[in-house]
């Protein structure tokens, strides 16, 4: 299934996807007769919250509706086309096709379960809230200090930090001269701080005189610090009563900042569960907010997972999820919030297997993908039948092999264009590359989860040339080029699968994306709409570039 529409900032855009995937069930595998007399198409079509993994059949009628019985729901109702119908199980909506279509037509149609939320958006209350260090990586690595701690029941709302009890797991005083209670990191004196030494484990937390729901939290340094001694990797916690324990609302790694500016964090992080097309299967993926209001950059981070801790365990630590890197954390999907550039023009792209995301933000498209690709088999020759039953694919439009250190740093921004590691910015199904230096699977806005639980980064095209011998995995067609394809001889737009594949020992072809396709750039432009065996592709650029070797297009199924 797809869908269209617009976002007001890169939390409103993640609310809509998680909405659009979880709250209904997936429609997929369009297929029209080969003999029917009309021919035209789906319009649009998607699950109900009731759907299950069954095949509906729709037959045109004499009265030129169309039956539409499930294989396992039975007979659910009619659609007219042009008149869309929606019912629990399906929702979809034909055009009368030109010729028009005659009684005994046929057309099926695949549906999923919806996606399962393993983790959400926090909607807890409690009384107790806290900030957590699990280390701080900075240049006094055993320090933590915090000028000013707020949390908010709304986005940017009111802090409610205040009527009740600071406390924290140790207070210092051999440092910056003198005792910097937990108390000094709530009140009104910017050079004033709460600072903890010689505990990476640090926490401060605030007790309130009645539960609050929190859903952001802002951190500043205290003027007479850093962002050095803040911590870079942590997490947000409440205190659930019932159990007499700490549970996650939100957790950041390797987060860096700059001067003492303020940041704040939304408790916004998704773990998915996707039921497979066919129901059965476990397919685990997830999207991390984060930002910095300094320079307007709003970004998801992006993981996938063979199993879920629940919520005493933090986003980037479920079982099979991409390990850091050096200083890097895995595929990033650059976005924008209210205020820099915030309104959002998006496209997605779902079924029971993975999730395509587009987003449109000023002149650039970025591009994700969540879930399982089309495997060939058994990639390597000495792996016997059913050892890759989980061919896991997360990719995002910007990878770092080590983050920049300025957490300032304009790398960050959907609109970046500097010379600085410009090729980081690219589109998962291209994923261009730097021919220097040491080509790692950290630079790879593609990766894949292997047969033996190995992230591999795939590489595409280079900025001026194709990679050749330079990245171990890549993606064809684009590691290889097309720079003088044109369009067919019926001047039809030539659709080649996205195939990943890996030239050094040992050898494998990996299989492809799941409804996505290479396009070369003759004859298209970005949002270009491509008809084919009457179902549409649309077409999209590589962030910014529109050269050759910068197209490809998502298939509306």
């Amino acid at each position: 299934m797809w869908k269209s529409g617009t976002a007001v900032g890169y939390i409103d855009l993640l609310e809509q996807l998680d909405a659009y995937i979880a709250d209904q069930g997936s429609a997929f595998g369009i297929h029209f007769d080969p003999g029917n007399v009309g021919s035209g198409r789906v319009i649009s079509c998607s699950g109900g919250p009731a759907s299950v993994a069954e095949t509906f059949t729709l037959e045109c009628q004499a009265d030129d509706s169309w039956t539409i019985t499930g294989s396992v729901t039975g007979l659910i109702g009619s659609v007219n086309p042009g008149t869309p119908f929606t019912s629990t199980h399906l929702c979809i909506d034909l055009d009368s096709g030109d010729p028009e279509y005659a009684a005994g037509d046929t057309m099926t149609i695949c549906t999923a379960p919806p996606w399962v939320r393993l983790s959400a958006k926090c909607q807890a209350s409690s009384t107790r809230w806290r900030v957590r260090a699990l280390n701080v990586e900075g240049s006094y690595s055993l320090t933590t200090c915090i000028g000013k701690l707020q949390m908010y029941e709304t986005r940017g709302g009111t802090d409610q930090c205040t009527g009740g009890t600071a406390s924290a797991s140790s207070v210092a005083s051999t440092d910056y001269n003198g005792v910097h209670t937990a108390d000094m990191a709530f009140d009104t004196n910017a050079a004033t701080f709460w600072q903890c030494l010689g505990e990476e484990a640090s926490w401060l937390e605030y007790q309130f005189a009645t539960a609050k729901s929190i859903v952001q939290v802002a951190l500043t340094p205290g003027s007479a610090i850093n962002w050095n001694n803040l911590p870079r990797n942590m997490v947000v916690e409440y205190y659930h009563s019932a159990s007499g324990t700490w549970r996650i609302a939100g957790s950041w790694y390797y987060n860096v900042g700059a001067g003492v500016e303020r940041r704040t964090f939304d408790l916004w992080e998704y773990i998915w569960q996707g039921p497979g097309n066919d129901g059965n299967a476990s397919v685990i993926v997830g999207v991390n907010p984060f930002g910095n209001p300094s320079t307007g950059a709003w970004n998801w981070r992006l993981n996938g997972y063979t199993g879920h801790s629940g919520d005493t365990c933090d986003w980037f630590n479920h079982p099979g999820a991409i390990a850091r890197g050096t200083q890097s954390y895995g595929p990033v999907l650059p976005l924008a919030d209210d205020g820099v550039n915030p309104i959002i023009e998006f496209w997605f792209y779902v079924n029971g297997r993975r999730i395509v995301v587009i987003a449109h933000i000023g002149s650039t498209y970025q591009a994700a993908y969540l879930g399982l690709i089309l495997p060939f088999g058994n990639p390597g020759s000495a792996e016997s039948p059913g050892v890759w039953p989980y061919p896991l694919a997360v990719g995002g439009s910007l990878a770092f092999d080590a983050e920049p250190e300025d957490g300032a740093s304009a790398q960050w921004l959907y609109s970046y264009g500097g010379a600085t590691n410009l090729w980081c910015h690219s589109a998962f199904p291209i994923s261009r590359q730097n021919t220097y230096g040491v080509i790692t699977d950290s630079l790879g806005k593609l990766r894949v989860r292997d047969a033996g639980g190995n992230w591999r980064g795939f590489g595409g095209t280079n900025e001026t040339w194709h990679l050749g011998a330079c990245m171990e995995n890549k993606i064809w067609p684009f590691a290889n080029g097309f720079d003088n394809m044109k369009l067919n001889l019926d001047g039809s737009v030539c659709l080649m699968p996205v195939m990943l594949y890996r030239t050094a020992v040992p050898k494998e072809v990996y299989g492809v994306l799941d409804g996505v396709f290479a396009i070369p750039g003759d004859g298209v432009g970005a949002e270009s709409l491509i008809l084919h065996d009457r179902v549409q592709y649309q077409a999209f650029i590589d962030v910014f570039r529109s050269d050759a070797n910068s197209f490809f297009a998502v298939k509306e199924d």
